[in-house]
């Protein structure tokens, strides 16, 4: 089973009511590629690190999905490209074991990753 993960950043524009049946459409979507599990995270009305198209805002939604057809995410970037209340988005294949957090590295709470500790010990890196 592969997972992935896909962020959409829609038209701030748009309603809560237009915004809820587009995303609905997106899980009707990947039902019918074949997806197994459907995870959808609303975050909100952002603020854009640069603009996208005239836009400094738009609303994030994060879609967590797993499923066993290679082509899943690329049916879903197809659809999103043809969508025009769309205005960005990333999809990409996740690791779950991997993203869960593992501590600090070197198992030091205090200091950062490089440099020095509260002792004056030089810290070990991450690497």
């Amino acid at each position: 089973m592969r997972n992935y993960e896909s962020i959409v950043i829609f038209d701030p524009t748009i309603t809560e009511e237009n915004l809820k049946k587009e995303i609905s459409k997106i899980e009707t979507l990947l039902q019918g590629a074949g997806a197994a599990t459907i995870n959808v995270d609303i975050w909100g009305r952002r603020e854009i690190a640069y603009l996208v198209g005239k836009h400094k805002h738009g609303h994030f939604v994060s879609f967590s999905y797993s499923g066993e057809d290679t082509e899943l995410a690329n049916k879903l970037t197809a659809q999103l490209r043809l969508t025009e209340v769309v205005i960005k988005f990333q999809s990409y294949r996740t690791n779950l074991k991997s993203r869960k957090f593992k501590g600090r590295p070197g198992g030091k709470s205090v200091g950062g990753d490089w440099g020095f500790d509260e002792e004056g010990d030089e810290a070990q890196g991450a690497f």
